[in-house]
């Protein structure tokens, strides 16, 4: 496939928005146990009460999965902060023994994965700006080995050619370092309903098709095919009881 060498220089260049705080994300997921969900959620409050007394300058975001396997997962996550921030945080064992106390009694460690945002033109930042939509669909891409810059380049010309076009779904692309399959990605697409639906598909197929037929749309269906080995999808709903930002 022809490299668009401007619109790489432009992906791997392109630095955070005023506001972002950074590119790393971090989450962390549980299986609360059979007919402990209110009392997990409960603690999971609680704890939410330890970080705001603490002044925790870190956002946490909370969320139940709807949709696929893992339906009544609870997913947290930390989005829009540095990595070196993450090791700065505050009390980092108190913290933990309040999670112990309020948190895992009630629930199972399912995984943990961090997560690097890829800073592709015209894409969203809802997390990384603080301003979550009621459900996000989450797609995890596995790729073939070998294949990530391919990957990337073609997700950046991509991102280019629909930047413009306010038709086109909104989606976030994160890069998994650590927590699965690699190499790996995350791309997240943010909805407030079922209605979504009647306008969008919420995947990579669904992405080429918002765009006019054309070499462009041809070069990149052979990038996925010759680059993605595995797809599968989830919904995530947002809990804004489950969640903590800190006062700005």
């Amino acid at each position: 496939m022809k490299t668009h060498l401007p619109l790489l220089a432009a992906l791997l260049l392109a630095v955070p928005a005023p506001g972002h705080a950074g590119e790393a994300a971090f989450l962390f997921a549980y299986r609360p146990k059979a007919g402990q969900t209110p009392a997990f959620d409960a603690g999971y409050r609680r704890h939410l009460e330890w970080h705001r007394s603490n002044g925790d300058p870190l956002p946490w975001y909370g969320w139940y999965v709807v949709t696929g396997p893992r339906t009544g997962t609870f997913v947290d996550g930390s989005f829009g902060i540095t990595f070196a921030a993450f090791d700065a945080r505050i009390a980092p064992a108190k913290d933990g023994a309040d999670a112990a106390r309020n948190v895992t009694p009630y629930a199972d460690t399912v995984n943990r994965r961090i997560l690097r945002r890829l800073p592709l033109p015209g894409t969203a930042t809802r997390l990384e700006e603080r301003k979550p939509s009621g459900l996000v669909e989450v797609l995890l891409v596995e790729l073939r080995p070998g294949r990530s810059r391919l990957f990337e380049s073609g997700l950046a010309q991509l991102a280019a050619a629909l930047a413009d076009d306010d038709a086109a779904p909104e989606f976030t692309v994160y890069r998994q370092l650590s927590g699965g399959a690699e190499p790996a990605y995350l791309v997240m697409f943010p909805r407030d309903g079922n209605a979504y639906f009647e306008r969008h598909t919420p995947s990579l197929d669904g992405l080429l098709a918002a765009l006019a037929e054309g070499s462009l749309v041809e070069g990149l269906s052979a990038m996925l095919a010759a680059s993605v080995a595995k797809t599968e999808i989830e919904a995530w709903a947002y809990r804004a009881d489950l969640s903590y930002f800190p006062a700005e």
